[in-house]
């Protein structure tokens, strides 16, 4: 059994969206600020992950840029 939450969570899963986009949108469904859930919603993503029920497109192209 899952809690009501996690359904929630899983539901915004799309494929479409960013981790950071996740995180925003699932504290606007649960009615709490960000940094509230950040930390937990990263843990859950990583545990779905873990479990391969989901899996992470790296980006085409990096969005760091190396100093010379």
């Amino acid at each position: 059994m899952v809690n009501d939450a996690i359904v929630d969570f899983w539901k915004l899963c799309n494929g479409q969206r960013k981790i950071t986009d996740l995180v925003e949108a699932f504290a606007q469904k649960i009615g709490l600020q960000r940094v509230q859930v950040e930390k937990e919603v990263l843990q859950l993503i990583q545990q779905l992950r873990d479990g391969g029920l989901i899996s992470i497109k790296e980006p085409d192209v990096s969005n760091v840029e190396f100093k010379k």
